[in-house]
């Protein structure tokens, strides 16, 4: 709907600009990968979003509190549900909530699963964590937070070694 897509590109443009802010002084503004943006679009094809940018030109939010640009963090897919940022990124910037998303529960990157052998997955950890010669990875347990996802992973390794990374680390 053409008002879903205007809310899109106001969100799109206020990231952008808060994105620019807070980076200031940098050799970029945003990155042109999946952290901060990946949108590939033939203009010509999808006249209904140039439209909604247009229509929203110069449209930004702000917060209310302190009326500085607010993060309008967004996602291609929130699985359900979004979480505050500062469980994502443990770094509180703003105001956000989480919110339920009944739309989003049948999207088709929801569930999702990535196969790494266990000889290459122990390879890369040993590099990452600095592991003696001679351990081997055990088991791996999803440290559960909020709606069942997991925020932090812990490896077991042979030895008593137990190690842990933030699953957005993981990923």
């Amino acid at each position: 709907p053409d008002e879903t897509l205007k809310a899109q590109a106001i969100a799109s443009r206020t990231y952008f600009l808060f994105k620019k802010q807070e980076r200031k002084g940098e050799a970029f503004d945003v990155r042109s990968d999946t952290l901060d943006q990946v949108f590939k679009m033939d203009a010509k094809k999808h006249k209904k979003i140039v439209d909604a940018v247009n229509k929203t030109h110069g449209q930004i939010l702000v917060s209310q509190k302190s009326s500085q640009i607010f993060p309008a963090y967004f996602h291609a897919d929130c699985g359900g549900g979004t979480s505050q940022e500062k469980v994502v990124w443990r770094q509180p910037t703003s105001l956000n909530v989480e919110v339920k998303d009944p739309y989003c529960q049948s999207a088709s990157k929801n569930n999702w699963s990535h196969f790494v052998e266990k000889n290459k997955l122990t390879r890369l950890l040993k590099d990452i964590f600095f592991l003696p010669f001679g351990v081997d990875l055990k088991s791996i347990l999803p440290r559960l937070g909020e709606k069942s996802r997991a925020h932090v992973v812990d490896f077991v390794f042979s030895k008593n070694i137990v190690k842990r990374l933030e699953a957005n680390e993981f990923r």
